[in-house]
């Protein structure tokens, strides 16, 4: 980002701090408490005060009163009455012009007074300034420690102001908690993470507060302490390893992550956290942990779909870091003066494009995948991360034993067994598998739905076509070694009409669970697995009921094969659960289940 870092500090320290007036000329003074305030608080506040901001003018406070309007020319131009846009609407003859638009004109005393108050040099008190009087804009001063009556309680400075409040109120301060209660505390708040038993135990033997200290600085040198804490921050910076938005494609963003956990760690001091990521790609001979600290401001969400404007995404980049800059470092809510001088904080129009301008040198991120198309990719500055030396030691290892590997295959230095695996894997392979059809004895619908067991050993399902539902089928297989099961998704068998309403979906599978029974008891479901596929069968057995195998019928069936871990045996009794949750009417009409032993 090409901007100056200085630049940028600088015009953070406007915000904060406001500019100040000219100085007043000499002559007679005006005071502008009793002469001045009255005025503008009787005829001026019901259209430039708190709550309205006619004309982006707002005569409440000094600062926003000598603040350019709507029209660019300074509304109070202190020592110059003539070139002041608040003293010409007054004097204005025309009504579409004159101030106060509601009501009678001021006075020509109230007039004259307004104008050798301007003259003067507009002095106009501290006291009606939010950017001085207001304590989010106050330098921040550290108070007294408080007394208290309790001397003993107090370990440490801030004690002290919470047991003033306490005793205040006549309150007693909680007892200590029970040492494992504690030290859970502390692992909890500093790393995130509960203490292991072992631990535990440890501090029982030795809850002194010498081992307490000790247990402190071991977990603030913990790897897991930057990770904890770090998460904050990456919260400010809208972090994320995608880009947002529709296809939201993959961000390479986990450096920056891994730079806020390293900082943490390494305890780096606020200003260099904050100057190296706003601003480290243009320090002097920067290195690569500082060009990838300013990954902070490439978080900005980056839209990529058809009709995307790449300019129009980029300025709302723009406008995303310094709002974003503003809440992390100001703590305020710039982003309102993005369309007009903010309403109650003391920050322009203007001043909020200046710090614009800082990052208004951004390249765009959103292109189109080629000339004249429309679909858009994401591509922003990139750099090289310096090599790991382990890792490039354990690439080096694998290209070594990669290289050995070949190099058998070449010379035909199969290992016996592996030979012998794929002569075996080539005979199974040749002889296509034996499929037969389950004996359906029971099935039940968690819906209102009714049932028919056809001649080629189906299932036909009626009633009326629900969003979702869930079937149990009761199978007897009179074989065992059973190595896959095949789930066969069938149109309505021929005469039937079609059930009502028409479904909208074509028939899906949530999840299938395949449950032996022995002696009548249920026994944990079969672990199952599925050959990679584009029908994405798999998605029919991942534990989660929002995605399915979607039967599309194709020559009038739609076909899934599970395969067991494991070749079954020792039970005949199944129960097939088919779980049905993708919505809209795509639920199941007539299914068979077929097995096989090869």
């Amino acid at each position: 980002m090409e901007y100056t870092l200085y630049g940028v500090i600088w015009i953070l320290a406007l915000l904060l701090l406001g500019a100040a007036p000219v100085a007043a000329a000499e002559g007679p003074r005006i005071d502008f408490a009793a002469e001045i305030a009255p005025i503008f608080e009787e005829r001026c506040f019901e259209c430039h005060g708190s709550d309205e901001r006619k004309g982006g003018l707002r005569l409440t406070n000094r600062r926003d009163a000598f603040l350019p309007g709507e029209t660019g020319i300074p509304v109070i131009e202190p020592g110059h009455a003539d070139l002041s846009l608040l003293y010409e609407l007054l004097l204005s003859t025309d009504e579409d012009e004159r101030m106060p638009k509601e009501g009678s004109p001021l006075s020509a005393e109230e007039i004259e007074r307004i104008r050798l108050w301007i003259d003067q040099g507009a002095s106009w008190p501290d006291g009606g300034d939010p950017a001085r009087s207001h304590w989010a804009y106050q330098r921040p001063v550290r108070p007294a420690v408080p007394a208290v009556q309790d001397k003993h309680w107090p370990r440490n400075e801030i004690d002290h102001f919470v047991l003033a409040r306490l005793e205040a109120e006549g309150l007693a301060p909680s007892p200590a908690a029970e040492p494992a209660r504690l030290l859970r505390r502390l692992h909890l708040d500093l790393i995130g993470l509960p203490p292991t038993p072992e631990q535990v135990d440890a501090f029982l033997a030795d809850p002194s507060p010498e081992a307490y200290g000790r247990i402190v600085d071991e977990l603030l040198a913990s790897p897991a302490y930057g990770e904890r804490w770090a998460s904050h921050w990456l919260d400010l910076a809208r972090h994320a390893d995608s880009n947002g938005f529709q296809r939201d494609q993959i961000y390479e963003a986990w450096a920056y992550r891994d730079w806020v956990i390293d900082a943490f760690n390494r305890d780096l001091p606020f200003d260099q956290f904050t100057i190296e990521q706003i601003a480290g790609d243009m320090l002097d001979d920067p290195s690569a942990a500082q060009q990838i600290a300013t990954g902070f401001h490439r978080s900005a969400t980056t839209n990529v779909e058809a009709g995307a404007d790449p300019e129009e995404d980029r300025v709302r980049q723009v406008a995303d870091r310094v709002n974003v800059t503003s809440t992390v470092w100001l703590g305020s809510t710039l982003e309102c003066a993005q369309c007009h001088n903010h309403k109650y904080d003391p920050f322009s129009q203007k001043e909020y494009y200046e710090l614009f301008a800082f990052f208004n040198n951004t390249p765009l991120e959103v292109v189109p995948f080629g000339e004249g198309d429309v679909s858009f990719n994401v591509r922003g500055p990139m750099i090289s991360l310096p090599p790991d030396p382990a890792t490039e030691q354990r690439r080096a290892d694998l290209e070594r034993q990669m290289r050995a590997s070949r190099q058998l295959l070449r010379a035909g230095g199969l290992a016996p067994d592996f030979a012998t695996w794929k002569e075996e894997m080539r005979a199974a392979l040749a002889a296509p598998p034996v499929w037969k059809t389950a004996t359906i004895t029971g099935f039940l619908s968690s819906e209102d739905e009714t049932h028919e067991v056809l001649e080629d050993g189906s299932v036909a399902i009626d009633g009326p076509v629900p969003d979702s539902v869930t079937h149990e089928l009761r199978l007897h297989i009179p074989e065992e070694a059973i190595t896959a099961f095949r789930v066969e998704i069938l149109p309505r068998k021929a005469g039937a009409p079609l059930r009502q309403p028409r479904q909208r979906n074509p028939p899906s599978l949530s999840e299938l669970l395949v449950i032996p029974w022995e002696d009548g008891e249920e026994q944990l479901p079969v672990a199952l697995w599925s050959p990679p596929s584009k029908n994405f069968q798999a998605r029919a057995i991942d534990g989660l009921p929002g995605s399915a195998w979607v039967a599309r019928l194709g020559r009038h069936r739609g076909v899934a094969t599970f395969l067991t871990e494991e070749p079954l045996g020792g039970t005949q009794e199944f129960a097939l659960v088919l779980d049905q949750q993708a919505g809209r009417g795509g639920t199941l009409d007539r299914v068979r289940i077929l097995y096989t032993t090869s």
